[in-house]
């Protein structure tokens, strides 16, 4: 029977088939435009993901991820969520307010190859999630544009938490260009 070959991945209006030995399942690249946030994170081979004009999102959390109600990990093994993302993009996500994805886990790695973050007209938005910036990671592009708060909060020498983006090579923040080679 079709149903048993196929998984199928729910988020509120969201729905997407999965056949289980399918192409689909090591997708390089998606780019999003729809209602509510699909959880993605499970998905081994995506590398690059555009996500944009999502109006209703407010909150981006474990949900994202792929992370179910009660879903935990055994002290044996670690769970990755993105394990190749490099290029991560949201756009024009106006109502977007809080970007968390809870405590940090030494059982949870989240978007270990993540190189370049673009965010553009996310202007509610109030902060990155710190598993994406701690100085392990190899964040190498930091683009901050139209983003109000993020541009505040993240800006060089006046912002305060310009000290949690500081060690990535390239930034760009609404015009202003820092790039750690130049310095």
């Amino acid at each position: 029977m079709e149903e048993e070959e196929d998984s199928m991945i729910e988020e509120d209006n969201f729905t997407m088939m999965c056949p289980e030995d399918a192409e689909f399942q090591k997708p390089k690249i998606i780019s999003l435009c729809c209602v509510h946030l699909p959880p993605l994170g499970k998905l081994p081979s995506l590398e690059t993901l555009s996500i944009n004009r999502m109006f209703s999102v407010r909150e981006v959390g474990n949900e994202f991820l792929g992370v179910e109600s009660g879903e935990t990990s055994s002290s044996s093994s670690s769970i990755i969520y993105f394990p190749n993302l490099k290029t991560l993009r949201f756009g024009s996500m106006f109502n977007w307010k809080v970007w968390d994805f809870g405590n940090e886990d030494d059982t949870c790695t989240i978007m270990p190859s993540l190189r370049s973050l673009q965010l553009l007209g996310c202007s509610k938005l109030k902060g990155l999630p710190k598993q994406l910036l701690h100085q392990m990671a190899p964040l190498q592009h930091l683009k901050i544009h139209n983003c109000s708060n993020l541009e505040e909060v993240y800006s060089k020498g006046k912002g305060d938490k310009w000290q949690d983006i500081s060690h990535i090579p390239d930034i760009h923040i609404s015009g202003d260009y820092t790039s750690m080679n130049a310095e």
